[in-house]
């Protein structure tokens, strides 16, 4: 059906469609036409058909609309076409186009020298290149909703974790309220790693909210740019159109990442800090363990000193002695690929500590390993390969599990503390000068365990 044929304007306004409804005989007005209408009638009748209408009902004609709306944008370019530049030749508008030769040409000109080419009507030309550019810029106006979205979201996150740090500060003050000075120290420690949690995770956040807003932008003006252009002459529409469709299409719409806004509670509760204060007062009464080097169960690379205090790393490989098998009832065995030794006596019971000066900038690690770890090949440094130790490298700290945990400090630690406790069978560590809790390790199954220690430094580390 050609689009003079269609019925595309209502009978009541005379005009393009505008918000069509369909009522009960099956004829079609604007919304506000048919109500205007009958709001000045006794009795509801079509006002085409004259038929009278029982059901109110007004259901919208979506068809219609679509049909309206290309009207409204073929008459449109219809008008652009109009007043763009005239045939040079014949001095008429160019309402056609030669698909042949790829441009725009008058009705004289299409009866001349083009008539045996593929000539269409420009509308329809025009027409089909914004349809094609529209399909294309749809995906970049879904992702830029996207964008806002997880923008808006991420925004929220923000003040969802302040309001959320600043209950749990509100909580640890309350709680510490009635604590000695003693506790107050550890009060005000916690207090600042929390301080510090908030301000790494804000910080991500609010850099991610800030990469969201940059997308936003940047794709918001390519948007406009397109748009800018499909407003221009449908000369140039047609002439960049290629170029506009590869402007779209290389854009690359990634799915919008939000950071994960979470705090751990559990991790600051009042219940948890009673145990570490109480932990840390018990690693004060009890007698440090005398712990030396065992240097038969150290790396050729290690090198271990005299008084089996300190050990560092070097580049040249002692040779390993020719009789320095594994005698099980010693524990005698050296670690043949990786930097590692172990410490003695071993602990199967009671209560013990001991410091690592551990100032150093290297990559170490020190914490305890079961007795009859395993010392050849590539050893799993996890709970699952028998180790339980936390790891320094390149300024970060770690602990050795699978994956590893990232710890945050409140200050770089010179000398570390191992408390081992066989009653709860716990390890903890802390940092020996400021008394900060590191991390606790919950232990396996196993008897007895020995300390340990891994180092790639030059620079010794030494048990204190």
């Amino acid at each position: 059906m050609a689009l003079a044929e269609i019925d595309d304007t209502c009978s009541l306004c005379s005009k393009y469609y505008e918000d069509p409804v369909v009522i009960e005989c099956g004829d079609s007005f604007c919304r506000s036409c048919i109500t205007q209408f009958w709001k000045n009638e006794r009795k509801r009748t079509c006002p085409k058909c004259k038929e009278d209408i029982e059901d109110n009902e007004l259901r919208s004609n979506s068809h219609l609309a679509k049909l309206a709306k290309m009207c409204k944008e073929m008459d449109t370019i219809h008008y652009k076409l109009a007043k763009c530049t005239r045939c040079e030749k014949h001095k008429r508008p160019l309402f056609h186009f030669c698909k042949t030769d790829q441009r725009f040409i008058c009705k004289v000109c299409k009866g001349e020298e083009h008539e045996s080419h593929d000539v269409e009507h420009s509308m329809s030309v025009v027409y089909n290149h914004m349809i094609d550019v529209q399909e294309h810029l749809e995906p970049l106006k879904w992702h830029l909703e996207d964008l806002l979205y997880c923008k808006s979201r991420q925004e929220k996150d923000c003040e969802d974790l302040k309001k959320n740090i600043e209950a749990q500060r509100i909580k640890i003050l309350s709680e510490f309220e009635e604590i000695n000075q003693l506790l107050n120290r550890e009060k005000h420690v916690l207090l600042k790693r929390l301080d510090m949690t908030e301000k790494m995770i804000t910080q991500k956040l609010g850099e991610n909210v800030s990469r969201l807003q940059n997308e936003c932008t940047s794709l918001d003006k390519i948007i406009t740019e397109i748009d800018e252009k499909l407003n221009e002459s449908p000369v140039n529409l047609v002439k960049n159109v290629q170029r506009l469709l590869k402007r779209c299409d290389s854009v690359t719409l990634l799915e919008p990442h939000r950071e994960r806004a979470e705090c751990n509670q559990n991790f600051y509760s009042a219940p948890r800090q009673f145990m570490v204060l109480k932990e840390i007062l018990k690693a004060f009464q009890v007698v440090p363990a005398n712990i030396t080097l065992n240097k038969k169960s150290a790396n050729c690379n290690l090198q271990v000193s005299s008084d089996k205090k300190s050990v560092k790393w070097t580049k040249e490989k002692k040779p390993t002695p020719r009789n320095a098998g594994f005698n099980k009832s010693k524990g005698e065995q050296r670690f043949d690929t990786l930097p590692c030794v172990l410490g003695s006596p071993g602990f199967s019971s009671g209560r013990h500590y001991w410091e690592v000066q551990v100032d150093v900038t290297g990559d170490w690690a020190i914490g305890i390993a079961k007795y009859w770890v395993s010392r050849i090949g590539r050893v799993r440094l996890s709970a699952s390969g028998g180790i339980w130790a936390i790891r320094h490298n390149i300024g970060q700290y770690f602990v050795l599990s699978t994956p590893p945990i990232r710890l945050t400090l409140s200050e770089r630690p010179r000398k570390i503390r191992l408390y081992l406790d066989m009653e709860i069978r716990q390890l903890s560590i802390y940092n020996a000068d400021s008394k900060e809790h590191i991390y606790t390790f919950d232990l396996s199954s196993s008897k007895s365990f020995l300390p340990f220690f891994w180092t790639m430094c030059e620079k010794e580390i030494r048990l204190l």
